[in-house]
């Protein structure tokens, strides 16, 4: 796996994009939970 560093600006921009379109699709889904910290760590513990 690359690095961060490694990569030039605009396949770092790619990355980004193609992160934020898969949280979009999650959202529109209902995949995406919102709560406190204390939930979160609650649901790793599960």
């Amino acid at each position: 796996m690359e690095t961060v560093e490694n990569l030039s600006l605009e396949e770092r921009r790619k990355i980004i994009y193609q992160e934020i379109k898969k949280v979009h699709q999650e959202l529109g889904k209902g995949k995406v939970k919102f709560g406190s910290v204390d939930k979160f760590l609650e649901e790793l513990d599960k």
